[in-house]
């Protein structure tokens, strides 16, 4: 119904003249609540970041609260709300904590062998991205010993039909397609359902974090994951426009803002919090405080992966390039523009047989305007079998220019055989040694040499992809993670 509501909606909210009114309206409210602490507030965020993102924040401190108050960058409603939480009171970015009501004493002891677990995601659980993936499996797996339920909102736009049928082993599953009733009935949903308190509450993506008082009074411990660390992406995207020097706008602002506001009420509401990588786990340790956290990586799927692969399989005698994503989610955009524009017609000059392939759902129209006209490319869009796809490209790709969390296509292609060039962003967090299992370079020139030469180079071909594949299977198999993460359930 939201949908509907917001597919008729939207051609006249986004219409010129209602986005004037809007921001005329939204500018005269803001100025009141830019008073004169909201610089204070702003520089008292930047502080907060480790040092490599606090001292550019902190020297440009003056032309970027310049732009927050003109709004550079930011729409009406974004405007507004970025000068509510600078703007101090109850809106305060550095707030205090949420009231905390906990479970009974009493009903905190450790459980019984099987568990009772609820997973409350931002998402649906998918194989066409890679959060929802993660998902899939834990649930999967855990409910082989675990009594498991899932509340969960979908995006019908992004995530498509939701197969209900394939999670029949849950105790519980909820789906929820509007964003207001995934705040607004969590509490009574899980009222309903916890004639006993839950083991543990699983929190996943960064805006669960609103339900959590919610869960406290029927859970024995909260836990807060952070799929990717969504503050740090922001930190990561503050500093790139910084560096690039092409003027100061109010979008990485807003976007540190309102994520810090999630996953810093999320770590203080959790018993225990989880990050895929270490670097996330740093951060969020530095800028939210506390020794909270553990590492559990993105593991490889068993049912769409491991159970699909014949290692004895030669890679094809073609010269394709996947570059494998979610492009749904904006820094596989960022890094697939980056790539087009600054990488591929280096590679296309040298090597004629040269083609990329681009596959993956979601923001189909971005990703098909990016790519018009380009040649020696490909745009696959959706796909049904992730080993298949894989295999069928040489190398895989991971141009990361942004963003945080775990790259699982790096995992993904490694697994496969096929070694990949990515960046320094792209092989944050994982194990693969530069030169040995896997490419690295951050300039243009640099990454399409290392494409051509591993596209070219036959005996380091063969040496990289063995090495990377037994790195993928010793790193990232769930059976060595899922002990770990009961405890972590049991505390």
């Amino acid at each position: 119904m939201w949908g509907e509501a917001k597919a008729l909606i939207r051609p006249f909210y986004f219409s010129p003249p209602v986005q004037r009114l809007m921001g005329h309206g939204s500018r005269l409210a803001s100025q009141f609540l830019f008073e004169k602490k909201a610089k204070d507030r702003l520089k008292a965020l930047f502080t907060r970041l480790p040092e490599e993102f606090s001292a550019s924040a902190l020297s440009n401190l003056d032309g970027y609260f310049e732009a927050c108050l003109a709004g550079r960058g930011v729409g009406p409603a974004a405007y507004f709300e970025m000068a509510r939480w600078l703007g101090g009171g109850a809106h305060s970015i550095l707030n205090s904590p949420l009231p905390v009501r906990g479970v009974p004493v009493a009903a905190r002891k450790k459980s019984a062998k099987k568990l009772k677990l609820l997973f409350v995601s931002g998402s649906y659980p998918s194989r066409f991205h890679g959060g929802g993936l993660r998902l899939a499996d834990l649930l999967e797996l855990l409910a082989e010993n675990h009594e498991v339920s899932l509340y969960c909102f979908r995006d019908p736009a992004s995530e498509g039909e939701a197969e209900l049928g394939e999670w029949k082993f849950l105790k519980s599953l909820k789906v929820v397609n509007d964003p207001i009733s995934f705040k607004n009935d969590f509490g009574s949903w899980i009222k309903e359902r916890a004639e006993t308190p839950f083991d543990a509450v699983h929190f996943m993506w960064q805006a669960s974090a609103e339900l959590m008082p919610e869960a406290r009074p029927h859970a024995r411990r909260l836990i807060y994951e952070y799929v990717e660390c969504v503050t740090r992406r922001a930190a990561i995207s503050l500093a790139r426009e910084v560096e690039r020097g092409k003027g100061l706008t109010a979008r990485p602002i807003y976007d540190l803002l309102s994520s810090f506001r999630l996953e810093s009420a999320g770590t203080r509401n959790a018993d225990e919090t989880i990050a895929v990588v270490p670097q996330d786990l740093q951060f969020a340790r530095a800028v939210f405080g506390g020794e909270k956290g553990q590492v559990i990586p993105t593991c490889l799927s068993e049912k769409y992966l491991w159970a699909h692969l014949d290692p004895q399989t030669l890679p094809p005698a073609n010269q394709d390039a996947l570059f494998l994503g979610f492009f749904g989610h904006t820094p596989n955009v960022e890094s697939l523009q980056w790539y087009l524009d600054e990488v591929h017609p280096r590679v296309c000059r040298r090597l004629p047989a040269y083609r990329l392939i681009v596959a993956g759902r979601g923001a189909e129209a971005q990703v098909k305007n990016l790519m018009a006209g380009v040649a020696q490319a490909e745009y696959r869009g959706e796909f049904e079998d992730l080993v298949q796809e894989i295999g069928a490209a040489r190398i895989g790709l991971a141009p990361l220019i942004s963003g945080a969390g775990i790259r699982g296509k790096v995992n993904q292609y490694s697994a496969v055989g096929r070694p990949t060039v990515t960046t320094s962003i792209g092989a944050q967090g994982l194990p693969y040694v530069a030169n040995e299992s896997i490419l690295v370079a951050d300039s243009p020139g640099e990454f399409a040499e290392r494409v051509i030469r591993l596209l070219e180079d036959q005996t380091l071909y063969e040496s990289m992809r063995g090495k990377a594949r037994a790195a993928a299977e010793q790193n990232f198999r769930w059976g060595a993670f899922l002990k770990p993460l009961e405890v972590i359930y049991v505390g």
